[in-house]
């Protein structure tokens, strides 16, 4: 009993002292050095593959990194989203997204390309989901073939606005 306890002790002792990761200087500054709640990050990806992780990073960072400023992605083209690119939609309140949940404020530059799920992928999913409380501006962007059961090609949990 008593080497549990000291092994407890050690264990949260351990987790306290351990160092905080920050995710923006990890995980958002090598797509823009300077990327921050007022911030235009471009997307530089010449491939379907390369832009969709560019646009999955870019809505995480913003985020994490959600501040009073408007962050913005801008595509620099089309993204097909094939059963390759996308094997597993992500998950969310209402069922299946090709990208990550949208809990912030967030504008996507579209520059009149397309966002569009191949005909062929399976399972259906809708292209974005809005969170309660976020808000999401799609400008100059095409989506199509997003489809789920219920709802269209952006879904918005009660509150979220686009």
């Amino acid at each position: 009993m008593r080497l549990t306890r000291l092994i407890l002790i050690f264990a949260c002792v351990f987790i306290l002292a351990a160092p905080t990761v920050n995710v923006h200087a990890q995980d958002c500054t090598s797509y823009n050095a300077a990327w921050d709640a007022d911030t235009t990050f471009t997307l530089t990806g010449a491939t379907d593959a390369a832009r969709h992780d560019q646009l999955v990073q870019g809505i995480t960072c913003a985020n994490t990194n959600a501040g009073s400023g408007t962050p913005t992605i801008t595509l620099n083209g089309d993204i097909t989203l094939t059963d390759t690119i996308l094997p597993t939609p992500y998950t969310g309140d209402n069922g299946n997204s090709a990208y990550p949940m949208i809990t912030a404020i967030l504008v996507v530059e579209g520059g009149d390309f397309t966002i569009e799920r191949s005909a062929s992928a399976t399972p259906f999913y809708r292209f974005f989901e809005v969170a309660s409380g976020a808000d999401f501006t799609e400008n100059n962007l095409t989506l199509m073939g997003g489809k789920l059961d219920r709802e269209g090609e952006v879904g918005l949990d009660d509150g979220g606005s686009i």
